[in-house]
């Protein structure tokens, strides 16, 4: 693969992005039946942050991996630079937020960053994996030290379900944060969000390989993909069935696999539809990819939108239908306000 977007990952991001735009209005104001669907994804089958980490891990093995071994410090300071920002503009965003709803601004770090309702936590961890993707890609290039990586996590993963971990500690700021358990613990901690990067770039590696090894890549595809719609129908109906299977799917173990497991499904259901020259043409769009190509400044705008937005509760549907069509309208264009803007710069900056 080269260096160059990936269409079926545009695509992906768009629709994860709208699908995320529909669930943050209709926590905040009620969509009633128009949300089921989208609300049964993201809780049951594939929610934004886990796409957002797996994807990660993914383009770090396809662009950044290669990269990295040819020049370390420049794509280090490329990745710690980017979750740097995205860190800065998180906590502008909150304390904006904080500010904007006649708030008080809270006074420790753990409740700034997870104590509120603004339906952008995922960004903090997103923002750390970005600084500490150099030590992973690292870790992903040599075997051995991948290995001693995994075997920890297997360790923790043991620990975590068999209730080794001692109340006082599990109840803990630190643990909360770091595996997802006990009283402060927080829905992306730092175990999934490495977890799910770490089976993105295992999923790309074994791509890599895959490619070099098979001429008949399109037939192999096609049999994942019936594979993949297998394993999605039994899922959905145990999820629907039995509610011991959705609590085992839930736990912090499992989740970054099962959320993994569910990106590479949804990946390989991309690709055969881009491979139907109709479907093609109308998903890639640039009118359509433009949201997942700028997806950040798209998720930032509309939940900042959606934070300022007061709707009576009497409000009806339809108008509840008419301002979430603006709220995406308007987000979508500074979308690309932004978008252009940078890719406007950048020509001015070569063509110098």
């Amino acid at each position: 693969m080269t260096n160059s977007r990936s269409s079926e990952f545009d695509v992906l991001r768009t629709i994860i992005i709208l699908n995320a735009a529909i669930i943050h209005f209709h926590y905040k104001f009620g969509l009633s039946l128009f949300a089921l669907p989208v609300g049964f994804i993201q809780a049951h089958i594939l929610n934004v942050g886990t796409f957002f980490f797996f994807t990660s891990g993914y383009m770090a093995c396809k662009i950044y991996a290669p990269r990295f071994q040819k020049n370390k410090i420049q794509v280090s300071i490329k990745l710690i630079k980017k979750g740097a920002e995205i860190f800065i503009v998180y906590i502008l965003y909150v304390l904006l937020m904080h500010l904007a709803n006649g708030r008080d601004i809270p006074e420790d770090l753990y409740s700034l960053i997870y104590e509120h309702g603004f339906f952008t936590k995922v960004l903090f961890p997103f923002s750390i994996l970005f600084i500490i993707s150099p030590i992973l890609i690292r870790i992903c290039l040599y075997r051995k030290a991948l290995i001693y990586f995994l075997l920890l996590s297997s360790l923790v993963s043991a620990a975590m379900l068999g209730n080794f971990i001692p109340t006082s500690v599990v109840n803990s700021q630190l643990v909360g944060v770091t595996l997802g358990i006990g009283e402060r613990a927080v829905f992306y901690s730092f175990y999934s969000v490495i977890v799910t990067w770490l089976l993105g770039y295992l999923v790309a590696s074994v791509e890599n390989e895959k490619n070099k090894l098979t001429e008949n890549s399109t037939s192999l595809e096609r049999r994942v993909v019936y594979i993949s719609l297998f394993i999605l129908v039994a899922h959905i109906l145990q999820v629907v069935a039995f509610d011991s299977y959705r609590d085992i799917i839930d736990m912090p173990v499992i989740a970054p696999i099962v959320g993994s497991i569910m990106a590479v499904i949804f990946l390989s259901f991309t690709r055969q539809l881009l491979s139907i020259s109709s479907a093609a043409t109308i998903l890639t769009q640039e009118r359509f990819l433009l949201i997942g190509k700028n997806s950040l400044v798209f998720y930032i705008s509309s939940n900042a939108i959606l934070g300022l937005l007061r709707l009576p509760t009497e409000t009806n549907l339809l108008l509840k239908l008419q301002m979430f069509g603006c709220l995406v309208i308007t987000s979508y264009y500074i979308s690309k306000w932004s978008f252009y803007s940078k890719a406007y710069k950048q020509a001015f900056e070569t063509a110098d």
